[in-house]
């Protein structure tokens, strides 16, 4: 796509479909084009992005989350993972994903945005247990490993190794987040 924008106030003044292939001059896209006040740009896709940097070309991108963070641009908040592109390799949630990299972009500072961020690193881990291990599941396990105990501990039991893989497991699905959660306290005692 095409567009001209005013120099000063970067207003959108007239748009044109066409790709930034075809160099089109700014009379083409605007009739009443004037270098002296407007600049003929060029994008990709259906609308120019909501904060983007101009090449000397013309060219249009978008600024990078880091860019946006070191413009004050983007903050923290309970949304924060729907603002950003995310890495769908890793096998970790998008919150703990989105936290890591609002805490790399240093953009937890304040005690609630800390607080915030605990609260949705809580939920989401809890999420996570609970997807794995159902309460019922869990009261079930609990309950065997009682009566286990209660039954003097014999070896061998199937009781045992069902809570001793359930503790295990809870501890894999914690320790994710365990690094992303005493850099947030570690923020909070510095305030």
């Amino acid at each position: 796509m095409y567009a001209i924008i005013d120099k000063k106030t970067k207003v959108v003044l007239a748009e044109h479909p066409a790709s930034p292939e075809q160099e089109l001059q700014g009379t083409e896209v605007h009739p009443g084009f004037d270098p002296e006040t407007m600049r003929l740009i060029k994008y990709d896709g259906p609308r120019l992005p909501e904060h983007y940097k101009i090449s000397r070309s013309g060219v249009v991108t978008a600024l990078s989350l880091e860019e946006r963070a070191a413009k004050n641009l983007v903050q923290f908040d309970r949304n924060f993972s729907q603002k950003i592109d995310l890495d769908s390799e890793l096998e970790l949630s998008v919150e703990l994903q989105a936290i890591r990299k609002a805490l790399a972009l240093n953009l937890i500072t304040t005690e609630m945005e800390c607080r915030m961020a605990l609260d949705m690193l809580l939920k989401d881990q809890g999420e996570a247990i609970q997807q794995r291990y159902t309460p019922g599941y869990e009261a079930k396990i609990m309950k065997g490993c009682i009566e286990w105990l209660m039954d003097g501990r014999p070896s061998d039991d199937k009781r045992e190794a069902d809570y001793q893989e359930m503790k295990a497991g809870i501890a894999a699905i914690k320790a994710p987040y365990a690094e992303t959660k005493a850099a947030i306290r570690q923020l909070l005692e510095n305030q």
